[in-house]
């Protein structure tokens, strides 16, 4: 395969993982790399990136994608042919998007069409979605554009959303590494997605469900269900306030006996 230029939109641990497996395969000639605003990123993000990039001693340009740096963004993609993103915590404007000859391919942790945006684990927990990891191209509707690949992820009524987003981050990332040289080379097809009516969840109105009190009404299956969506990776958990005004944090742990 001739050597493809890209610029790699990364967030977390799994843009991470993208950058060194690309890097690593000597393939790829990486332009740059956009990494979200300083306030939706960990503050070493940065100094991660820089590290990996001496490291490997390539000459990638770093980008916080904001409207002042937009300009050498479109600089650096003058010539550029495929993007990848994983966890991009911004939407890429489709001003963007025609500038790669190939398209940009989106690491997403839900099962497309369904868990289209922000939070999906959660959201799918809530509502009773089934749960997966998809790969697929970058259209200027959100996560609504062809599937190169994805993957259901089975789960059960003990695993938190912090559990499941951690195999759909590992089913992300191997189905990333399995289908992106097929879909360079032209042998792996896109297929449109079925159509699906989404609600446009923001993240606010998952936080305003972190707040329990004793007043609701609800099934204990429904309470459950929850508690899982809103217990996460990074240690956030749901709260309990009492009728005093007082805040406890909810914590349950539920084992099968059969």
């Amino acid at each position: 395969m001739v050597m493809k230029s890209c610029v790699l939109f990364l967030n977390g641990n799994l843009g991470i993982r993208v950058l060194l497996h690309i890097l690593e395969s000597n393939k790829f000639d990486v332009l740059a790399i956009v990494l979200n605003n300083p306030e939706k990123r960990n503050s070493l993000y940065l100094h991660k990136i820089k590290e990996i990039q001496e490291s490997h001693r390539a000459e990638f340009k770093i980008i916080d994608f904001s409207l002042q740096n937009r300009n050498s963004l479109f600089e650096t993609l003058e010539t550029c042919d495929f993007g990848i993103s994983a966890l991009f915590g911004h939407k890429i404007p489709a001003s963007i998007i025609k500038v790669f000859r190939l398209g940009i391919i989106n690491l997403h942790p839900s099962l497309l069409p369904l868990g289209k945006g922000a939070d999906p684990i959660p959201w799918g927990i809530l509502l009773n979605y089934a749960q997966g990891a998809t790969i697929h191209l970058i259209t200027e509707a959100i996560d609504a554009g062809p599937i190169l690949r994805q993957e259901k992820i089975h789960y059960n009524i003990s695993m938190s959303a912090g559990d499941i987003y951690e195999k759909c981050i590992e089913s992300l990332y191997r189905q990333f590494t399995e289908c992106l040289f097929p879909w360079l080379e032209g042998n792996l097809t896109p297929k449109k997605q079925k159509s699906e009516k989404e609600v446009d969840r923001k993240s606010v109105e998952l936080e305003n469900l972190r707040i329990l009190s004793g007043e609701e009404i609800g099934s204990f299956d429904t309470f459950l269900r929850r508690i899982q969506a809103l217990s996460f990776s990074d240690g956030r958990s749901p709260i309990y306030l009492d009728e005093t005004g007082r805040r406890w944090e909810i914590q349950v742990r539920l084992s099968a006996i059969d």
